[in-house]
């Protein structure tokens, strides 16, 4: 009798462990997924307790921000019947249940284009909240002058142009809008940036009476600024992004062979292919 009755606490503490650990989902349109204790589904709200906190006080969402609302037991309500299906069908529903996993992101930009010219880029980031609102940001960059890089030097010779200029740009940015995976991020960058710069003069050529652009020296140039920019990302799979670039910004320290110069604008825009994980 002794042993039925051990047997018998035994699954009934079992029971009331499993139902603590238990959790409904609700299901934003921004994508945020909100593990919680639902305790009521009206035409205007949702009322939620926390899962950490299944003892404190109720919480609430407007109705019409949420998709579906899906219960510890297996059973759902569909908020959204429309949405629901497109986000199922694209994968966005199965994104935002790993919202937890996709924490992470690099980008590629084959395609970028700074105040020194073309070049290629790559960023990592990295969300600082469960919702994906704050991301930690750092791109690094290489540009060449590919424009007006044809010089001749004193003695007649073709000069090749190129000065490399090399761009670290740690910031933050910030989710201003969300749906279906879809997002606009604006935020701020510091920027740092070391190359090289070709300085030119004007000489005289006796040979069309005319006047020639000459290389005069290729010298180091540091630069140090900061810069205000916009992104909006497509999500073309599940872990695949599309996204765009365009940021703007001054430098603070603008200096060549460490000889302070007028400060000038910053520019960056990209075309990037991202992968999160």
């Amino acid at each position: 009798m002794k042993n039925r009755s051990l047997l018998l606490t035994f699954f009934l503490s079992l029971f009331f462990v499993t139902g603590a650990m238990a959790q409904d989902k609700i299901y934003m349109h921004n994508q945020e997924v909100i593990n919680a204790h639902v305790k009521s589904v009206n035409p205007d709200q949702v009322v939620y307790r926390r899962l950490d906190n299944p003892d404190g006080p109720d919480y609430t969402v407007f109705t019409a921000d949420v998709v579906k609302v899906v219960y510890a037991n297996g059973s759902q309500d569909i908020i959204n019947d429309r949405l629901a299906r497109k986000m199922n069908a694209d994968g966005s529903l199965g994104a935002m249940d790993s919202a937890m996993k996709y924490r992470n992101f690099i980008y590629l930009a084959p395609i970028q284009f700074t105040e020194n010219g073309f070049g290629v880029s790559l960023a990592y980031e990295r969300s600082l909240d469960k919702s994906g609102l704050f991301r930690f940001y750092l791109p690094v960059m290489a540009t060449f002058n590919v424009a007006n890089n044809a010089y001749t030097d004193a003695s007649g010779n073709n000069v090749l142009r190129e000065d490399p200029t090399f761009y670290a740009m740690p910031g933050i940015k910030v989710r201003a809008y969300n749906q279906w995976g879809n997002s606009i991020f604006l935020g701020t960058s510091m920027v740092f940036a070391e190359g090289q710069k070709t300085l030119d003069s004007v000489g005289y050529n006796n040979n069309n009476g005319g006047t020639t652009n000459y290389a005069k020296a290729t010298q180091n140039k540091f630069m140090f600024g900061m810069m205000a920019h916009a992104s909006a990302e497509v999500l073309i799979k599940p872990r695949i992004y599309f996204a765009a670039e365009v940021g703007f910004g001054w430098t603070y320290i603008y200096a060549v062979n460490n000889l302070p110069q007028n400060n000038s604008g910053l520019l960056d825009i990209g075309f990037k292919i991202g992968y999160r994980y």
